[in-house]
């Protein structure tokens, strides 16, 4: 007899512990999730960590900040005229000099018998002149002095002549004579004339080799004028009042013809190099306003040029310094400069806050009016200008606005500060 055994029902018992699993996970989730949430809304600061900034309105200026070193304006190079030997450094770099300051004494012998045999040349071609027009002179005398005895040969001819046609009309005196006398006086007369054009003659034949000899003097002195302004910039005058600036050379080098001297810049007319970066370059016009601080003193300054050169990330800007310079300004004096480069009137700005740029959109904390609490706001900001940041949203001038790092909060909607 078979006998009927009676089903079990495992299955049953263990999808129901497994749903039980699973409501338990379920509900563990929504607690973490919960209790995440309540974190969130719950994030507190302490007030000694963080950094807020009053929101300001009023006109805002737009400055782009750079430094450099001063320079003078008035720049003068000295080179040498011929080769040469530094003899002698009188002055150093950094002292005052006026314009017959020595400061170098050069040597160069050959120059030197160069300029002795030049002004020999000189005495010789001066001394030929006065001997030529001496000569020149005797010449003349001589030839006016046959001159004026011809014209007394004539004047004593021209007598008989007026003697004898009186005593032709008597009969005294024969035709003969009388024909042979006018002959005579006619040709004294023709000899008067030839005399007289070679005196011309020699006279101008005599300026003319005077004239050619002055010429020469003339040459002469040319060439011993440069070669004695050679001579005499073998002593290096500074030609100018101001400072020197920079020595080329040291004692005892030798050097050529137009080597590089002495660097000399005037003290009064001075003006500021100014590095900025290659980014802030093209908000910057010539005229614009510059503040150059010798770090003594502030001094007023307007952009004059802009270098179209790059040099490792950098634009140079010249500016013109304005009004009486201070005693702290001298050449090759390092500075500071801040140029201004917009004035936005009626505006409001703040100190930027952590990680926010010029014309961008940020997420940043405005604080409540209970001062315990930061709502979180997206933000446009516009110009920025040194740690000032434009603000272009709507805003208040009692705003306070939380400066410091906050992005690990920007999911929060309000954060405690306590």
């Amino acid at each position: 007899m078979d006998i009927a055994k009676t089903p079990k029902k495992p299955a049953k018992k263990l999808n129901s512990r497994y749903f039980h699993v699973a409501l338990g996970v379920l509900a563990m989730v929504f607690a973490a999730l919960m209790i995440q949430s309540s974190n969130e809304d719950d994030i507190q600061l302490e007030k000694d960590s963080i950094l807020i900034g009053k929101v300001h309105y009023g006109a805002f200026s737009v400055e782009v900040s750079g430094y450099g070193h001063l320079r003078s304006g008035e720049q003068k190079l000295l080179t040498s005229l011929s080769n040469a030997t530094v003899e002698e450094i009188v002055l150093k770099p950094g002292a005052l000099v006026e314009p017959d300051s020595v400061i170098l004494r050069l040597s160069n012998p050959e120059l030197e018998q160069e300029l002795n045999t030049a002004m020999q040349e000189l005495a010789l071609r001066k001394a030929t002149l006065r001997q030529l027009i001496l000569q020149h002179k005797r010449e003349v005398l001589q030839e006016e002095a046959g001159l004026e005895e011809i014209r007394a040969q004539y004047a004593t001819t021209n007598a008989r002549l007026g003697a004898q046609t009186k005593l032709l009309a008597e009969g005294i005196v024969s035709q003969l004579d009388y024909q042979e006398t006018l002959l005579k006086s006619e040709q004294l007369n023709k000899r008067i004339d030839i005399y007289q054009n070679r005196l011309e003659q020699l006279k101008q034949v005599n300026q003319e080799a005077i004239n050619i000899q002055q010429e020469l003097i003339k040459q002469s002195e040319g060439k011993q004028q440069t070669i004695q302004r050679r001579f005499d910039n073998l002593t290096v005058r500074a030609g100018m009042s101001g400072v020197l600036q920079k020595l080329h050379i040291e004692l005892g080098q030798s050097i050529t013809a137009g080597a590089k001297l002495v660097l000399l810049g005037s003290t009064k007319d001075l003006v500021a190099l100014i590095k900025v970066p290659q980014a802030k370059a093209e908000f910057i016009a010539v005229g614009q306003e510059a503040i150059i601080d010798t770090r003594a003193d502030k001094i007023m300054g307007q952009i004059k040029r802009i270098d179209p050169t790059v040099e490792e990330g950098t634009v140079t800007v010249e500016a013109k310094l304005i009004g009486e310079l201070p005693s702290s300004a001298r050449s090759n004096l390092s500075i500071d400069a801040t140029i201004v480069t917009e004035n936005i009137p009626n505006t409001y700005y703040v100190q930027r806050p952590a990680n926010v740029s010029a014309y961008s959109e940020a997420v940043v904390f405005l604080l409540l009016e209970d001062g315990q609490s930061a709502q979180r706001h997206t933000m446009k900001f516009g110009a920025a200008s040194g740690q000032y940041i434009q603000l272009l949203s709507p805003i208040s001038s009692n705003s306070t606005v939380v400066l410091s790092d906050t992005s690990a909060y920007r999911s929060a909607e309000t954060i405690k500060i306590i």
